[in-house]
């Protein structure tokens, strides 16, 4: 007995005798190993580093004190999903999938089964900060159902929706869980309040971000609209799909010109809205397919550039999935038409040699250019005639259609020789190589030619000068195939007046039968000042035949004063069941913008 002083181990060899006369005896080796003075097993670590969602982890635990080895373990709690415990070496590795606060409690086991704990936690950061996406709200109609959901990114799913200031307009509330805003408004006016959204993180990371929604009187069928940012607008062309509207339209704000989309439900709410920002755009003709809504036009600058964009009628936002610009041949560029088969975009582009004249030794005509659904140039080919390297007649566009068998369109516009003198106004149908197929002449002596698909059928629509005092419509219905008038005839619009000119924009079945025409009127009488009168006329042809005659009749005709302002242009339209929708600019009563107009059965 006694007490060691020096760790070491001992050996030495133990005999016993016994009480024998002579004693007996037996011998063994033995050893005693004195160990060093042992302190008590704790768990040195306090703390662990943070970690990144996504992002490779790796930590260390200590402990001093017991006997080595040591063995660890997770006695409550859990690691963050993604990382495991290294129970002879305590290292925490892995990869977290999840983002939080873990709280756990491990515990250290020694060799002589002496254990000791500690709580610990581990705290995951998100990968993307959370955020606020929604930056839009869309507008509404007093006693009409409302409906927008608010949208986030980052943090940690699931996430909660609260308002933090102002107020939702009376009749609407937000679904905390989905951040739905659903709800009949009551009252028109606008309501600015604040968002804000939590994630599920411990404790949970918040973001918030300022909103309006505008709640516009009852839809009676006027909608003056003015896009954000705009001290004014005007609507030009409109295409529709079986749920929504999409206008295109020109404003103007402390950049300038700009163009944009606006996209509408059928009862007037606004579901979205995109411009161009700061950079000086103009979209002259829009078309659609089953995925897409395109436009396309161009981008002035010291060079001017064709553009085309196109928007996902899926998407919950109205943003652009394609923007493309481009030149050709380092000229100036605008397009005027634009048509979709299933796999190409068929443009048609003015060229900057708009005419060429005499003076051009070689010189370029207005080209159909296609491109990919991209938006990439894959070939293009000039229309006119060509003589050696001189282009002997060139065709200014104004429209361009899709053939029925989707292996040609049908382009129209205003035909010059190389001397700049007028041939007249023509279809012509190119294969997607640029052979002519079909090149009838088929309007009057001055005006555009816009093509109209109504149905399958192709319409034009020029002005025809018979003289100084006498202007008329001039529709024409063509067969896509052939070109050959189905009919065709003219109209002054039941005007009288020494002058009356009739600016056509849009040629559109009627869901009452017929045919609408939408576009302006002009007046002149005497000393007068000229009066446009913004309207539209249900117009029937159906006793045209062929030949210039006067043999369309008035089946309704409306004018330029409507609910709540006046609309100086119906530059566009769309019929959905028994619903003619258009699409123009007018001014407000209410404030004497000038502004775009959604009308419907007006």
């Amino acid at each position: 007995s006694g007490t060691p002083t020096i760790a070491n181990t001992y050996g030495f060899t133990l005999q016993v005798a016994d009480s024998q006369t002579p004693p007996a005896t037996a011998s063994a080796p033995l050893s005693i190993t004195v160990n060093a003075t042992l302190t008590q097993l704790t768990v040195v670590t306090t703390s662990l580093p943070p970690g990144t969602q996504n992002t490779a982890y790796n930590a260390m635990l200590a402990a001093t004190g017991g006997l080595t080895p040591y063995t660890w373990s997770v006695t409550a709690g859990s690691l963050p999903v993604g990382l495991h415990l290294n129970v002879s070496t305590g290292a925490i590795t892995g990869t977290p999938s999840g983002a939080g606060i873990s709280n756990f409690t491990v515990q250290v086991t020694d060799f002589q089964l002496s254990t000791a704990s500690a709580p610990l936690s581990i705290t995951i950061t998100p990968a993307v900060p959370l955020r606020i996406t929604t930056t839009f709200l869309p507008s509404g109609n007093a006693g009409i159902a409302y409906s927008a959901t608010l949208a986030a990114a980052g943090g940690v799913y699931p996430y909660s929706w609260s308002i933090t200031s102002g107020a939702l307009p009376p009749g609407l509330q937000l679904n905390a869980g989905t951040g739905a805003i659903t709800g009949t408004p009551t009252t028109a006016g606008t309501s600015n309040f604040t968002v804000q959204v939590a994630d599920s993180e411990t404790p949970p990371a918040t973001a918030s971000a300022p909103l309006s929604i505008t709640i516009n009187p009852p839809f009676t069928g006027i909608l003056f609209y003015a896009p954000p940012g705009a001290t004014s607008a005007s609507g030009f062309r409109m295409v529709g799909t079986s749920t929504a509207l999409y206008g295109s339209y020109s404003m103007t704000n402390h950049f300038g010109h700009v163009a944009g989309v606006a996209k509408f439900n059928f009862s007037g709410q606004v579901l979205g809205d995109w411009n161009n920002g700061s950079v000086a755009s103009v979209i002259n003709a829009m078309t659609q397919d089953s995925a897409r809504v395109y436009g396309c036009g161009k981008i002035p600058g010291s060079t001017d550039s064709a553009w085309v964009v196109a928007f996902d009628k899926n998407a919950p936002t109205l943003q652009p999935v394609m923007s493309k610009t481009f030149q050709l041949n380092g000229k100036a560029a605008a397009c005027y038409g634009i048509a979709v088969s299933s796999s190409q975009i068929i443009l048609a582009v003015r060229t900057d040699d708009l005419i060429c004249g005499m003076a051009f030794n070689t010189c370029d005509a207005d080209r159909v250019v296609i491109l990919d659904l991209s938006g990439n140039i894959l070939s293009s080919f000039p229309t006119g005639n060509t003589v050696g390297d001189k282009i002997a007649d060139t065709m200014r566009f104004t429209g361009i259609a899709l053939a029925p068998d989707s292996q040609s369109v049908v382009v129209a516009g205003d035909r010059y020789d190389a001397n700049n003198n007028l041939l007249g106004e023509y279809f012509s149908r190119y294969s997607l190589q640029g052979d002519v197929l079909v090149e009838p002449v088929v309007g009057g002596d001055a005006g555009v030619l816009p093509i109209y698909d109504v149905g399958g059928n192709l319409y034009v629509v020029s002005t025809v000068i018979n003289s100084p005092t006498d202007e008329k419509m001039f529709p024409a219905r063509v067969d896509p195939l052939t070109l050959s008038a189905i009919y065709s005839g003219y109209w002054n619009g039941g005007n009288p007046g020494p002058v009356s000119a009739n600016v056509v924009m849009g040629v559109f079945q009627n869901p009452a039968g017929g045919i609408v025409v939408v576009g302006s009127l002009s007046k002149l009488g005497g000393s007068d000042p000229a009066v446009t009168d913004g309207g539209y006329w249900q117009l029937d042809f159906t006793n045209c035949s062929i030949g210039m005659q006067d043999c369309g009749t008035i089946a309704q005709k409306r004018t330029s004063v409507v609910t709540g302002g006046n609309v100086s242009a119906w530059n566009s339209g769309f019929v959905s069941g028994s619903n003619f929708y258009y699409w123009g600019t007018g001014t407000d009563n209410s404030d004497g913008l000038v502004k775009a107009v959604l009308g419907k059965n007006q």
